[in-house]
């Protein structure tokens, strides 16, 4: 008793779904490939990334408080996807990555000086690096 897959002897069929959704995949990267080689832009290049320079820059505001090279490379990173649209969203990533990347400088350098003065003054903190 075996099961009738259509043509005895055939391998099973594929879900006509599954088959669809595996075609174009597979359109898709040829066309990826093919514009590729002609050296014209790619799909992904043309997508809309505002959305992701806005949460990066929330995110960068967030870090440049408590790690604020941290946050000046994902501020750094959300600028350069906020700085390829002109929407309202985009504009306003491309504020609040600007905000993050100068905020996280001004307390890397005061943190810096802090910890110079503190050096030099001889004050020593438990679990300092001491030169």
């Amino acid at each position: 008793m075996t099961e009738d897959h259509g043509v005895r002897g055939s391998t099973p069929r594929i879900p006509i779904k599954t088959f669809i959704k595996l075609k174009q995949f597979y359109l898709y990267n040829i066309k990826e490939d093919t514009m590729a080689k002609k050296g014209k832009t790619s799909l992904m290049q043309t997508r809309d990334f505002s959305e992701v320079g806005y949460v990066l820059g929330i995110v960068s505001i967030v870090l440049a408080f408590f790690q604020p090279l941290a946050g000046i490379i994902i501020g750094v990173i959300g600028f350069s996807h906020s700085r390829k649209h002109k929407e309202g969203l985009s504009k306003r990533a491309r504020t609040l990555n600007i905000i993050a990347i100068i905020v996280g400088i001004v307390i890397l350098a005061v943190l810096t000086i802090l910890t110079y003065v503190l050096k030099s003054s001889g004050i020593n903190l438990y679990n300092f690096p001491s030169a």
